[in-house]
C-alpha cells in the first residue's frame, strides 16, 4: 500500500495559494509605484526633458528640488524659447520671454505622470482598469531600469510604458501607445544630473514678480450642487463616461471676471478634463465639433447652447463624443427595414407585371 500526499488535496493547495500568489504580486507592484511618486515629486535633479509626438517636439530644462519645486525653461519650440515656469504646488508661475513678471496659475492639467499623491482608493481604481506588469528594464543614460507597463483592460485609451530607474525610481523614459501599439507619446530625460547643488533662488517667486491683475483665482466643491450656485450657467454633467472613470475633481477657476468650470474624470491612471463656460454671442450658433491635440491628448471643443465645452484626455474620439453628447451615426430600426424590403419588392413586382403586360401587347400588335 503506497503512502503518500493526496492528489486532490496537493492540487486544492495549489489553487488555493494562487490568489495569494496574485495578491503579493499586485501588493509589491503597487509598492513600486507608491516609490516611483515620491522619487517623481521629490527628487532633486537637473536634465532635459524632450517630448515627442506626431506633429511636435518640445525641449525643456528642468532642475527640481527635494520638495517638489521646478524651475522649466524651454528650449523648442521656437515659439515657447526662453518661457519659464515655476512650480510651487498647488500652483505654477508662467513668464513669457520679454515679460517682466509671472502670471500665477492653479495646476489644472499636469503633464507629469504620477504627480499627485498615490492613495490606495486610486491604485485600486488603476488596478481595476489596467493590467499592470514589472519587468526587467534595457539601459537607459548608463542606468538600470525596471519596465513599469500598464495595459488597459478596454480598448478605448491609450496604455502607458515607463522606464524607472532602479535606484532612484524616478521615471527616466515614458511611452504612451495607441490601441494598435504605435508609440503616439514619448517622452524622455536627454541628460539628467540626480542630486546637484541648486540655487534657490530658481524656486522663489517674490510678491512683486507676479502679475496680480492676471491672477487666476481655483476653488474646489464637494458637489456639482453648490458649484452651481456659484455661476450664472446651466452645468452641463455629462450622463455617460467610459468605463472605470470616476469623477474625481470639481473646480471652479475665475479668470478676467469670468467662470469656467472644471471637471476631472480618473480611471486611476487616464485624465479625461471638462472645461465649460459661457460662449461668446458670436459663436453660438451651431457649428461641429473640432477634434484636435493638445500636448498629446485628443482635444474636443463644442458648443452645446449657451455653453462651451471643451474636453480633453487620453480615451478615443468615439468614447469622448458620446460623453459630450455628441449624436452618432444614424441607423435605421428594424420596422424601417421591414418598410423599405417591402416597398422595394412591391416596386420590383409592379416592374415584371409591366414588363410582362408591354411584352405581350408588342407581341399581339405583331400578330395582327
Amino acid at each position: 500500500m503506497k503512502s503518500g500526499f493526496p492528489k486532490s488535496i496537493f492540487f486544492s493547495l495549489i489553487l488555493l495559494s494562487l490568489p495569494v500568489f496574485t495578491f503579493s504580486q499586485q501588493e509589491q507592484t503597487a509598492q513600486i509605484i507608491r516609490k516611483m511618486v515620491r522619487a517623481a515629486q521629490t527628487t532633486a535633479y537637473a536634465g532635459d526633458w524632450i517630448t515627442e509626438t506626431d506633429t511636435t517636439r518640445t525641449w525643456q530644462k528642468i532642475y527640481q528640488d527635494s520638495t517638489g519645486k521646478r524651475f522649466i525653461q524651454y528650449i523648442l519650440p521656437l515659439s515657447l524659447l526662453g518661457r519659464e515656469i515655476v512650480q510651487i504646488p498647488p500652483a505654477i508661475y508662467i513668464r513669457r520671454k520679454g515679460t517682466p513678471k509671472f502670471r500665477k496659475r492653479a495646476d489644472l492639467f499636469q503633464d507629469r505622470l504620477f504627480s499627485g499623491p498615490s492613495s490606495d482608493q486610486q491604485l485600486d481604481l488603476l488596478f481595476r482598469n489596467y493590467d499592470v506588469s514589472l519587468t526587467k528594464g534595457r539601459k537607459f543614460l548608463g542606468r538600470k531600469t525596471r519596465l513599469l507597463a500598464f495595459n488597459p483592460r478596454t480598448k478605448d485609451r491609450a496604455g502607458i510604458k515607463v522606464l524607472l530607474d532602479q535606484k532612484t525610481d524616478l521615471p527616466l523614459h515614458i511611452e504612451k501607445l495607441s490601441i494598435s501599439g504605435k508609440i503616439i507619446q514619448r517622452s524622455y530625460f536627454k541628460n539628467l544630473l540626480i542630486g546637484p547643488v541648486l540655487d534657490p533662488a530658481l524656486f522663489t517667486i517674490l510678491p512683486g514678480q507676479i502679475d496680480s491683475a492676471r491672477a487666476v483665482r481655483c476653488r474646489t466643491f464637494t458637489t456639482v450642487e453648490s458649484l452651481q450656485k456659484e455661476v450664472s450657467f446651466a452645468i452641463y454633467l455629462p450622463r455617460w463616461t467610459p468605463d472605470g472613470f470616476r469623477l474625481k475633481t470639481i473646480r471652479l477657476i475665475q479668470f478676467h471676471k469670468k467662470n469656467v468650470v472644471h471637471f476631472i474624470y480618473f480611471d486611476g491612471l487616464s485624465t479625461l478634463s471638462l472645461f465649460e463656460r459661457k460662449a461668446k454671442m458670436s459663436l453660438r450658433k451651431k457649428m461641429p465639433p473640432a477634434p484636435g491635440f493638445h500636448k498629446g491628448f485628443l482635444e474636443y471643443r463644442k458648443n452645446r447652447g449657451r455653453l462651451r465645452l471643451i474636453l480633453m484626455g487620453d480615451v478615443d474620439s468615439a468614447s469622448m463624443e458620446k460623453m459630450l453628447g455628441l449624436p452618432g451615426s444614424k441607423t435605421i430600426s428594424s420596422e424601417s427595414s421591414r418598410k423599405i424590403v417591402f416597398l422595394v419588392g412591391f416596386v420590383v413586382i409592379a416592374l415584371v407585371i409591366m414588363i410582362q403586360f408591354l411584352s405581350r401587347k408588342g407581341s399581339g400588335r405583331r400578330g395582327s
